[in-house]
């Protein structure tokens, strides 16, 4: 019997990595922004768009790519999977936005959503938003969008939880690919078991993450800083997040968040290359100093 799966959360938050551990998972077939073009203009999906021969052939309007040879790892096995898959679908970070869309058109869809902390999908959109390069990404997306963005994909989703308890999962990114607690739950999910390919994608991202470089080369400012705790959602992401929190969720491994209260505002003061930059690096590691360069 064919199943509908879908992946969506404020942009940056992680979709693409989650789509790739899904898809490693013989069942699955889930498209990269398949149709993000055509549910834009759309707004919505029609489960006619995943029969085999309309999903492996692009047309206009549906994505922001030509064909499927732009991504061809991403594609890579589909059509030779294709019959025997449970789960078909897409990944559009955008799909919070419509929830009663997606269950309208498919009543039993099953839909993951990704939370990542605030701070990192800010300096994500800030560093896309400042690289001339990237024409994918406007200029003007920056950290209030980012704020905007991740407010309303989180408030959107208490919603959708409440009226659809058991169609919609949350999974936690730091938790998720810092521990890899709760790829079992995910797969349990999906009443799926965890086949040697999920377990071999979970080794590779592991080894991934080991090799892959913190970004040093975009940080917040002490404004944006405040910005991001004056104006965050918290009681939202703690709604969404209700299963991950310490000590009442089910993985029971995030501590909750709290703004920071500010007690004092310091100002770091000395001559050209005189360690300022050390000494402020040095501050911002205790839990209660926020500095910026």
């Amino acid at each position: 019997m064919k199943e509908y799966l879908f992946v969506c959360g404020c942009a940056r938050s992680g979709t693409s990595v989650l789509r790739k551990l899904l898809v490693a998972h013989p069942k699955v077939v889930i498209g990269l922004e398949r149709y993000i073009n055509l549910y834009r203009s759309k707004g919505k999906l029609t489960p006619d768009l995943f029969e085999k021969e309309r999903f492996l052939n692009l047309q206009t309007g549906d994505t922001f790519y030509q064909s499927l040879d732009h991504f061809p790892e991403a594609y890579s096995g589909f059509k030779e999977r294709y019959e025997n898959a449970t789960f078909f679908g897409d990944k559009i970070p955008l799909l919070y936005r419509g929830y009663d869309a997606i269950f309208t058109e498919f009543p039993q869809a099953r839909v993951i959503f990704i939370s990542r902390t605030l701070e990192d999908v800010a300096v994500s959109f800030k560093r896309r938003a400042n690289d001339p390069s990237d024409k994918t990404w406007g200029a003007k997306r920056g950290v209030e969008a980012a704020i905007e963005e991740w407010n309303a994909a989180h408030r959107l989703t208490v919603q959708a939880l409440e009226k659809y308890p058991r169609r919609i999962l949350v999974v936690n990114y730091e938790i998720m690919f810092g521990t890899w607690v709760g790829v079992r739950e995910m797969f349990n999910f999906l009443e799926l078991d965890l086949p040697i390919e999920v377990r071999h994608e979970v080794s590779r991202l592991k080894e991934g993450n080991l090799r892959k470089k913190t970004d040093k080369t975009t940080s917040l400012s002490v404004s944006e800083r405040l910005s991001i705790w004056q104006r965050m959602n918290l009681q939202a992401w703690r709604e969404v997040n209700r299963d991950w929190l310490v000590p009442e969720g089910r993985y029971a491994t995030l501590q909750p968040l709290s703004p920071p209260h500010i007690e004092k505002i310091v100002c770091l003061i000395g001559l050209p290359r005189s360690g300022t930059t050390v000494m402020a690096a040095v501050l911002d590691a205790h839990s209660r100093v926020f500095y910026g360069l």
